[in-house]
């Protein structure tokens, strides 16, 4: 692990929390806004202590480093919004949106690394009365869908006009899940062939 990915989401987390005094002094009426995103900001650098304390245990390992990459996605979400708002409440940006057209494509972002990462992370589930074959299918299958969802989530956010993104989005993400959910449920109807 070099240097500067050990220290991303920390440099992530001071950068939020510096954007979000620069926005409390910009906008001092949304003072509960900036009190409660400093908040969240304290949880997730708590979040990543307990991640780096636990990281040096052999069966932590991989919960840690999902948690890290959890604080770095967020954070790198987070840091977009509070960087348009301040541009916006400064008069660098005059399209309110633009701040929240990123976050949502970041988050798409995050779905289809999530997809890539499924199949490799899941262990074959051989003590259900499923086939073991057929549940790494299921599990590829499920990967390449959250993929594909993710990437029609950023594409709706970063393309469709702001009124349409939403729902569109929301739409790739239930179909996404509806299709994963069928799979799954035809997975425990197939009988295990010995």
């Amino acid at each position: 692990m070099t240097r500067l990915s050990r220290y991303r989401e920390t440099a992530l987390l001071a950068l939020s929390g510096a954007l979000i005094a620069a926005n409390w002094y910009q906008q001092p009426a949304r003072a509960a806004t900036w009190a409660a995103m400093t908040a969240f900001i304290a949880g997730m650098a708590l979040v990543l202590v307990t991640a780096a304390r636990r990281s040096d245990r052999p069966n932590w390992r991989d919960a840690s480093d999902a948690l890290k990459s959890g604080v770095f996605v967020a954070g790198l979400m987070l840091t977009m919004t509070l960087t348009a708002a301040l541009a916006k409440s400064t008069g660098l940006l005059a399209d309110v949106s633009a701040g929240r057209r990123i976050s949502m494509a970041l988050l798409g972002v995050f779905f289809v690394v999530t997809g890539n990462a499924l199949p490799k992370r899941l262990t074959p589930l051989a003590t259900m009365v499923c086939n073991p074959s057929r549940v790494q299918a299921f599990q590829r299958f499920s990967g390449w869908t959250w993929v594909l969802t993710g990437v029609a989530y950023s594409l709706a956010w970063l393309l469709l006009p702001m009124h349409y993104a939403g729902p569109a989005a929301m739409l790739a993400v239930a179909s996404g899940m509806l299709m994963i959910a069928s799979r799954l449920v035809m997975l425990f109807l197939t009988p295990r062939s010995v």
